[in-house]
C-alpha cells in the first residue's frame, strides 16, 4: 500500500497545506470536491500524504514525527499504523547499510600502514554507533509489528464483543416481546380483582424506585414492603413481583448505610430471599456485588455483577459497577468495555467517563483517555478530577500551555487541592516560569504542609531563583518530614555550597551516599567539590566508586578526566575524556578538555587534530586558538603557530590572555 522509490514531488505542497492551517486546506481541496470530509479528516489526510512523501524521500524521522502525531490523536488509525511499520522497516534497512559501510571503512583502515590510533578509535566508535542505531531500528520495527498485531487482535475482540452484545440485545428484545405478549394474554384471563392488585403492585414498585433514586430509603422500603403484603392467585406472578420488591429492599437497606456490617448482612438476606423466589431477578445479584465490593471481596463482587449483567443489560450503573470490579482484579480490557457500555447507555455519566479514562491510561492509550475525560467534562463541567487528569496527559505530551489551562480550571473548582497546585507548579517550572512555580508550590504546601516532595520542589525553585537562604529553609523542612531521602540530602548539599558552607555541603553529600550507596550524582558532586578544593586523591576515591556504578556517565567521566589531569595521569585522563566525548559528541568543551589531556601527555599530533575540530564546531572558542598555537610551536610549525595566534588577536581584540599570546608571537 505504501510503496517506495518514487521521487518526492508533492512534499512542499503537502507541507504548505499543513502549515497553512485547516482553513487553507479546505479552500485548496475544494468544498465541492469532497464535501463529506470534516476539517479534521482533511488535516489527517494531508498529514498522511506528507508523511508518505517524506518516507519515499528517505526522510524517515520526519515521516515518523507526523505518523506518531496521528497515532497520538487516534491510536486506532490503521493506515497511519501501517505507514509507521513501513517507515521503521525502511529505516532498519538504512541502518543495516550504514553499519555495513562503517564495518568496511574500519576493515580498510586496519589494513593501512599509516592509520593512527585515534583514527581507528573514531572508526570503531562510528561502527559501534551504527550497530546501536541498527539494533534500535530493529527493536522499533519489531515493536511496531507487535503493536499492529495487538491492535488488530483488540479490534477483532471488540467487534466480536459488540456483535455478541447486539445478538444478546436482539434475543432479549425477542424475549421481552414474547413476555409482553404472554403477559397481555395472562392479564386478559385475570378477573378484575387480580388486575387491580397487579396495577397496585406496579404502582408501588414504581414509587419505590423513585424514592430509591432520591435516596428516600424509608419511603422506598415502605413501598417495597407493601408489595409483599399483596397476594396473587397467579403464583408465578406473585413470586416474580415479590422477588422484585425484595431486591428493592436489599438495595435501599445497603445504600442507606453501606459501611454498616449490619446493613450489609440484612441486604444480603433480602437478596437471598429474592433469589429463592426468582433466580432470574437481576437486582439481588447486583446488591450482592455491591456488598462484596464494599467488603473488598472483589472476585466475589465481579461474579455477582457479571451474573446481574447477563440478566439486565440496560443499567448504566450496573455496567459501571462491573467495570469497577474488573478494574480491581486488574482485568483492564474488560473494565474498559464495561465503562464504554455504561456511557453508551447514559452519556451524562461523569464517573463512568472518568473511570474509562483511568483504565485507558492503565492500558497505555492516552488518546482514548483524553477522549473519555472530555466526555466527563461535557457531562459535568465542574468535575475538577477530569480537568486535572487532562492536565496530566497534556503535560506528558509536552503541551505545557494546555496542561496549565487544565490545571487552572481544576483549581477553580478545588482551590485547596495540594496535588492540583503541585502539578500546576511543576508545569510552570518546566516552562521556565519560576515565579509562578514558587507561588503554586507554596499553595500546595499550605494545603498539605507535611508533603516532603512539595517542600523539596519549592527548595529547587528558590535555588534556581537565586534565593539560597529560602531554598535552605524549604529543604530543611523536607528533611524534617523525610530525613533519609537521598535526593533531599543531595539538594541540601548543593544549597549549602551556594551559601558558602563547603564543609556542610560535603557532609550532606556524604549523608546522601549513606542513604543510597548507588546514588551516582552525590558521588560526582562530592568529587567535584573536593577537586575544586584541591583534594584530588580524595576526589578520585569518590569518582572511581561512582564509575564502577555508572561507567557511561558523561559528567562523571568528564570529572574523572579533570582529576586525572591534575594528578598528571594523562593517559587515564584521555581515556575518560574520550568516554565523556562519546556520550555527548556535540559538546566542544569536552573535545577541548580531551585536547588539553593530549597536550599533557605530549601527544601533540592528536592534540592538534582535536583542537582544530573544536574550532570547526565553535569558531568563537578563543582558548582553543591559544592552545593550538602553543601546540604548533611545540611541533616546530612556526608559520602555522603565527597564523593561528595572529588570527586569534584579529578576531578577538579583547582576548583576556592577549599579553601571553603577544609574548609567544614575539618569540617566533
Amino acid at each position: 500500500m505504501h510503496g517506495r522509490g518514487k521521487v518526492v514531488a508533492l512534499g512542499a505542497l503537502a507541507a504548505l497545506l499543513l502549515l497553512g492551517g485547516i482553513g487553507s486546506a479546505v479552500w485548496f481541496l475544494g468544498r465541492d470536491a469532497e464535501p463529506e470530509l470534516t476539517e479534521a479528516e482533511i488535516t489527517r489526510r494531508n498529514m498522511l500524504q506528507l508523511a508518505q512523501e517524506y518516507y519515499e524521500g528517505e526522510e524517515y524521522q520526519r515521516a515518523l514525527d507526523l505518523v506518531d502525531e496521528l497515532l497520538i490523536r487516534d491510536a486506532s488509525d490503521e493506515e497511519a499504523r501501517e505507514l509507521r511499520e513501513d517507515v521503521l522497516a525502511a529505516r532498519r534497512e538504512q541502518q543495516l547499510e550504514a553499519e555495513r559501510r562503517a564495518e568496511e571503512q574500519l576493515q580498510a583502515a586496519r589494513e593501512r600502514d599509516d592509520v593512527s590510533e585515534d583514527e581507528l578509535r573514531e572508526l570503531e566508535r562510528i561502527r559501534a554507533e551504527a550497530e546501536r542505531s541498527r539494533q534500535e531500528a530493529e527493536r522499533l520495527a519489531r515493536e511496531a509489528a507487535e503493536d499492529r498485531e495487538r491492535a488488530r487482535a483488540e479490534a477483532d475482540a471488540e467487534r466480536e464483543r459488540r456483535e455478541a452484545e447486539e445478538e444478546q440485545r436482539r434475543r432479549e428484545e425477542q424475549e421481552r416481546r414474547a413476555e409482553e405478549e404472554a403477559e397481555r394474554e395472562r392479564l386478559a384471563e385475570l378477573e378484575a380483582e387480580e388486575r387491580e392488585k397487579e396495577r397496585e403492585i406496579s404502582r408501588l414498585l414504581e414509587e419505590g424506585e423513585r424514592a430509591l433514586r432520591r435516596s428516600d430509603h424509608s419511603r422506598a422500603r415502605d413501598r417495597f414492603e407493601s408489595v409483599l403484603d399483596i397476594d396473587l392467585a397467579d403464583d408465578s406472578a406473585e413470586r416474580r413481583y415479590h422477588a422484585e420488591a425484595l431486591g428493592g429492599l436489599a438495595e435501599s437497606t445497603f445504600e442507606e448505610d453501606p459501611d454498616s456490617r449490619t446493613a450489609q448482612s440484612r441486604a444480603l438476606d433480602y437478596a437471598d430471599d429474592a433469589l429463592d423466589l426468582d433466580r432470574d431477578a437481576w437486582r439481588p445479584y447486583f446488591v450482592r456485588g455491591k456488598v462484596h465490593h464494599q467488603r473488598r471481596q472483589f472476585d466475589d463482587a465481579l461474579d455477582q455483577f457479571t451474573r446481574a449483567s447477563e440478566l439486565h443489560t440496560d443499567s448504566a450503573e450496573l455496567w459501571y459497577r462491573l467495570g469497577n470490579a474488573q478494574f480491581r482484579v486488574r482485568d483492564f480490557r474488560d473494565a474498559r468495555s464495561s465503562y464504554e457500555r455504561a456511557v453508551e447507555i447514559d452519556p451524562e455519566f461523569p464517573n463512568a467517563y472518568y473511570n474509562l479514562a483511568i483504565v485507558n491510561l492503565q492500558l497505555g492509550s492516552e488518546s482514548r483517555a483524553l477522549s473519555a475525560l472530555e466526555g466527563a467534562v461535557a457531562a459535568e463541567p465542574d468535575d475538577a478530577r477530569a480537568h486535572y487528569r487532562i492536565g496530566r496527559i497534556k503535560a506528558s505530551q509536552g503541551e505545557l500551555d494546555a496542561a496549565i489551562e487544565a490545571y487552572r480550571t481544576a483549581l477553580e473548582h478545588a482551590p485547596d487541592n495540594a496535588d492540583y497546585n503541585s502539578r500546576l507548579a511543576a508545569a510552570y517550572y518546566r516552562g521556565g516560569d519560576l515565579r509562578r512555580a514558587e507561588t503554586y508550590y507554596s499553595r500546595a504546601i499550605e494545603a498539605n504542609p507535611d508533603s516532603g516532595s512539595n517542600n523539596y520542589n519549592l527548595a529547587l525553585v528558590k535555588k534556581d531563583r537565586g534565593n539560597p537562604d529560602g531554598a535552605y529553609d524549604a529543604i530543611t523542612r523536607a528533611l524534617e518530614i523525610s530525613p533519609s531521602t537521598p535526593e533531599y540530602l543531595f539538594t541540601l548539599g548543593q544549597i549549602q555550597e551556594e551559601r558558602g558552607e563547603i564543609d556542610a555541603a560535603i557532609e550532606a553529600h556524604s549523608d546522601a551516599i549513606g542513604a543510597d550507596s548507588g546514588y551516582v550524582s552525590a558521588y560526582v558532586e562530592l568529587g567535584r567539590i573536593l577537586e575544586e578544593e584541591g583534594l584530588y586523591n580524595e576526589a578520585l576515591e569518590f569518582l572511581e566508586t561512582a564509575y564502577r556504578i555508572d561507567p557511561d556517565s558523561v559528567e562523571l567521566n568528564n570529572n574523572l578526566g579533570k582529576v586525572y589531569r591534575e594528578l598528571e595521569r594523562y593517559d587515564d585522563a584521555i581515556e575518560h575524556y574520550r568516554i565523556a566525548r562519546e556520550g555527548d559528541p556535540n559538546d566542544p568543551v569536552l573535545r577541548y578538555d580531551l585536547a588539553i589531556a593530549y597536550i599533557g601527555a605530549e601527544r601533540f599530533s592528536s592534540a592538534e587534530d582535536h583542537l582544530r575540530e573544536v574550532l570547526d564546531e565553535d569558531p568563537g572558542f578563543w582558548r582553543a586558538y591559544h592552545r593550538l598555537g602553543e601546540v604548533l610551536v611545540a611541533r616546530e610549525d612556526t608559520e602555522g603557530a603565527r597564523s593561528v595566534l595572529e588570527d586569534l588577536l584579529a578576531r578577538n581584540t579583547e582576548y583576556e590572555d592577549r599579553d601571553e599570546v603577544e609574548s609567544i608571537l614575539s618569540s617566533l
